[in-house]
């Protein structure tokens, strides 16, 4: 199963969603896309020893440059029903 999380998405994002997506990828074995600066993700992955697990991560970034993450998700889901 893939789980689709806005990793810029919090009060204490991005660092709290790593440690979240870290775990719940290591203990259900369940695959994640995070949406997001790749660059920020890994720097952030970086600071918390977290740069192997999220390696394991697929890190989706906004389908046109032009449009916000909120619209380039909301897109991906909807295909992503579809595609269900």
């Amino acid at each position: 199963m893939k789980i689709i999380v806005d990793a810029f998405g919090g009060d204490n994002a991005p660092q709290q969603i790593l440690l979240g997506c870290a775990q719940a990828r290591e203990s259900l074995g369940i695959d994640i896309v995070l949406a997001g600066d790749k660059a920020r993700l890994e720097a952030c992955a970086k600071e918390l020893d977290l740069t192997q697990q999220l390696a394991k991560m697929e890190i989706a970034r906004p389908i046109n440059r032009h449009v916000g993450f909120s619209h380039s998700m909301l897109f991906r889901c909807r295909a992503l029903i579809i595609i269900c």
